[in-house]
This record gives structure tokens, C-alpha cells and sequence, in this order.
């Protein structure tokens, strides 16, 4: 495993460690995370794969499960705004 050296301006570290306190994790657990997610391993395209299932999978179920609201349906714009 390979160290890494990160300075950092003070303001920016107090915040990153808000952000880690706030996930329950280490300031350093979250880079780590942050960095392998710039990796683009198999992992990340797999996850990649499963959100865009899982999208596919809500866009079929809204077509399916949508129905007609009613109301008039108009042609056109100057349809809509007449008076």
C-alpha cells in the first residue's frame, strides 16, 4: 500500500473532517474511497451496471403503472392560452 502526503489549507481539513464525523467514518476511509472511485476498477462498473438496471427497471414500471390525468388535451400552444 502506497502513503500518500496531502497539504491542505486548515479551513479545508476542519470541513473534510465535519463530512467524515458526519458518515461515520475516518478522514481517511473517506479519501480512500475517494481515490479508488478515480480507479474506474470492475467494481465501479458493476455498481455502474446495477444503477442503470435498476433506472431501466423504474422507467418500465412508471410506463406501465401511468395512467390519464384527464383534462382537455390541446393541440396547441395559442389552443391553450385562448380565452
Amino acid at each position: 500500500m502506497t502513503t500518500l502526503t496531502l497539504n491542505v489549507d486548515d479551513a479545508a481539513a476542519v470541513k473534510a473532517r465535519r463530512v467524515a464525523q458526519r458518515r461515520h467514518t475516518s478522514l481517511e476511509d473517506m479519501l480512500r474511497g475517494f481515490v479508488v472511485s478515480l480507479s474506474g476498477d470492475d467494481a465501479d462498473d458493476a455498481a455502474a451496471s446495477q444503477r442503470e438496471s435498476a433506472a431501466q427497471k423504474l422507467l418500465a414500471s412508471f410506463q406501465e403503472l401511468s395512467r390519464p390525468l384527464g383534462g382537455k388535451g390541446y393541440a396547441s400552444r395559442d389552443e391553450l392560452y385562448e380565452r
